[in-house]
């Protein structure tokens, strides 16, 4: 979460009943600890996103029966911003292991910028209608608006907060080459709780110079973003 976002999660409960221990770090330390069932943090860092100038009440879906990553609607009125978070007339989410309907109309992301005038939404995830992997309880109702989450621009902007299950993404670190220790001072190699970290220690006569450097090779996916959220803050 971001700054903004703590101080009112820190105010927001303070009324309600809650371990005495935990309210008073809270009030020591001005940080939000783990609650809720979640491990908290902070970080000044948190992205903002700002829609576009398309009203809030988008163009209607213009087409029946569509599925896919590209839902056609009638000419935009306005630009949307890649990472608008818009949902659709009558497609709603729906449990993903009984694939009853949850009551709440699904979200979806638009996945690049859009001018006025454009009659393609391409959004994620992608919209399925049968099958093990429906998403959806019904396609897009054809003849009426896409809703935008939040306010046209310039007033739409909000902190991009993240709340995530530690399965949502991951991150893969792999072992480097190891130079031979005759050509270095030291070199070390360590893995920890799948964490890998290459330590060279050297020295540079030329500068006269001792030189330690780290190195690492990662790489990260989200390999099932449906575990994670985007919550807004004004």
């Amino acid at each position: 979460m971001n700054p903004k976002l703590n101080g009112a999660a820190l105010q927001g409960l303070a009324g309600l009943f809650n371990p005495g221990s935990k309210v008073g770090q809270q009030y020591e330390s001005g940080m939000m600890v783990d609650a809720l069932g979640l491990n908290i943090a902070m970080d000044q860092n948190v992205d903002v996103h700002t829609n576009g100038t398309q009203n809030v009440a988008g163009t209607n879906v213009n087409g029946a029966g569509q599925s896919g990553a590209a839902i056609t609607v009638v000419g935009l009125g306005g630009t949307i911003t890649r990472g608008t978070v818009v949902t659709f007339p009558g497609c709603f989410a729906v449990n993903p292991q009984n694939r009853k309907t949850t009551g709440s109309l699904a979200q979806f992301v638009i996945t690049a910028d859009l001018i006025a005038g454009a009659t393609s939404l391409p959004i994620s995830p992608a919209i399925v209608l049968t099958g093990a992997f429906q998403n959806v309880s019904a396609a897009p109702t054809t003849g009426s608006p896409f809703l935008i989450l939040g306010a046209a621009g310039p007033t739409g902007v909000y902190a991009t907060n993240v709340a995530f299950h530690k399965d949502a993404f991951t991150l893969a670190m792999v072992p480097l080459w190891t130079p031979p220790s005759k050509n270095v001072v030291s070199v070390s190699q360590k893995t920890h709780n799948g964490f890998t970290i290459r330590v060279l220690e050297y020295y540079d006569g030329k500068n006269d110079e001792s030189v330690m450097r780290l190195d690492v090779l990662f790489g990260w996916a989200a390999t099932y973003p449906e575990l994670s959220a985007k919550i807004y803050t004004v």
